[in-house]
């Protein structure tokens, strides 16, 4: 139903369904859509599509939720609807979000906080945000930047303040929609 709403909506082929493991990491896909189900951890939901790239992020979920809004915000997603609303409307949404536009209907925007931005990171954090991405422990990123343990975790503190992440787990997801150019040509 999901697939033939979408290619409706906004045309084309498309693939829904599909495991991320099954999608190649070197595409950019001009429409992201995260379904995430009604008994589904959303912080692993978000975890599982951070490394691929996309033009447009849509968010569907079962439910508003405002903290829900923020990670999908925070993530560099251009839209969240909730699964009450109607197939025309979800229509006009996606097509208003393929076309530029931003859709968070019931939370006002002051809410949802500031994205995470890697212009206020150091160069070193940049860095160190650099290895997160890519799953490497503090142990790693310390060996591979040839800095200190208390150093790299003073690094990661400081990219867990910026994108008003708990733990690295939600650092990543907040930080994942980055591609190597985000993060500058140093790292």
């Amino acid at each position: 139903m999901l697939r033939n709403m979408v290619a409706e909506a906004i045309g084309g082929e498309i693939a829904v369904g599909v495991h991320t493991a099954q999608l190649p990491a070197d595409v950019t896909f001009d429409l992201l859509i995260l379904d995430v189900p009604v008994t589904a951890d959303p912080i692993d939901s978000f975890a599982q599509v951070v490394s691929l790239r996309a033009r447009h992020r849509v968010l569907f979920a079962p439910r508003c939720d405002l903290d829900l809004a923020k990670l999908a915000y925070a993530q560099r997603f251009q839209g969240f609807i909730g699964e009450h609303i109607t197939r025309e409307m979800q229509h006009a949404i996606l097509r208003f979000i393929v076309a530029g536009g931003e859709y968070f209907p019931w939370v006002d925007k002051g809410k949802l906080g500031q994205r995470p931005s890697v212009e206020r990171l150091s160069k070193r954090q940049r860095e160190v945000l650099g290895h997160l991405l890519n799953g490497k422990t503090n142990k790693q990123i310390a060996d591979a930047l040839r800095i200190s343990l208390a150093t790299v975790k003073l690094h990661v503190q400081a990219i867990l303040s910026e994108a008003g992440a708990r733990n690295r787990t939600e650092a990543v997801v907040r930080f994942g929609g980055l591609g190597r150019a985000d993060l500058g040509k140093d790292v």
